[in-house]
């Protein structure tokens, strides 16, 4: 993720860059790690919910955007574009996976003849939407290196832009989980075991924060003390940019892991 103003001299020591890009780089293949699992419990698994499909495109997605970190500097473009783009589509997928996981709730739910339909309205605009955004500032040739050894963005009114959609996406993102938890609640004296999908919307919830949060904080700080003067340490150089080039791990841990998931890896390896 960018930050809003590059207009910085001395916010990566120079001796330092090459430190921050393999680390950056090492997290980024960790991260790969995990949606590689997801991909293959997807490929040996026969029941393909919609909520395992949804999994399967935030795996996808986590990976294209992980390998963005590992690109060197001289990939400017190619580096940025691919940031840009899939860090969207995995915004806009995890929508998708709350509003399915919890197919008890025939009223909020399509009936199952509409799923497909569903699924491939929802999951062509996870992956249109983010890639026409992307292509806009490889044409305008706006994609620069900046101090934190990542190509992002250069206009500042595409930053603001592109924090105004990710706001409206997590926004969208907790207005639905916050939903979905309230009608658990209501049903919990019922079903008891309900427990675990409120457990569930609860990570949801707090792994939104955790990924996107720095990067919308230093934005705001940014707006305030100025885009021509503001700077940041090295230190939250390394956080957000580890936050960031774990963020697909996060995802998978988040959205994909689970009990079932892993005993069927198992089985399918043993």
């Amino acid at each position: 993720m960018g930050i809003l103003s590059e207009r910085i001299e001395h916010q990566v020591p120079q001796n330092l860059d090459n430190i921050l890009y393999y680390y950056s780089a090492s997290l980024s293949v960790i991260s790969i790690v995990p949606n590689v699992i997801l991909i293959f419990h997807f490929c040996i698994t026969k029941n393909t919910r919609d909520n395992l499909c949804y999994v399967f495109q935030l795996a996808i997605s986590s990976i294209l955007h992980s390998i963005s970190f590992i690109f060197p500097s001289n990939c400017c473009k190619l580096q940025g574009f691919l940031t840009l783009t899939f860090e969207l589509s995995s915004l806009l997928i995890t929508p998708s996976i709350s509003f399915f996981i919890n197919t008890i709730y025939s009223h909020i739910f399509p009936p199952t003849k509409q799923n497909n339909k569903s699924l491939l309205i929802v999951s062509s605009f996870a992956w249109l939407i983010p890639l026409i955004i992307g292509i806009i500032p490889l044409i305008i040739d706006d994609f620069k290196l900046d101090k934190s050894i990542i190509c992002w963005l250069n206009n500042d009114a595409l930053i603001i832009a592109y924090c105004i959609f990710v706001l409206l996406i997590i926004a969208e993102n907790f207005y639905l989980m916050l939903t979905l938890m309230l009608e658990i609640k209501r049903e919990l004296k019922n079903d008891p075991s309900l427990i675990q999908n409120l457990h569930s919307l609860s990570r949801y919830v707090t792994i939104q924060l955790v990924v996107y949060a720095p990067f919308l904080i230093e934005q705001f700080f940014g707006l305030v003390q100025g885009i021509d003067t503001y700077t940041v340490s090295f230190g939250w150089v390394l956080l957000r940019e580890g936050i960031d080039a774990l963020s697909g791990a996060l995802f998978a841990f988040c959205y994909g892991f689970s009990a079932q998931m892993l005993r069927e890896v198992k089985e399918a390896i043993m």
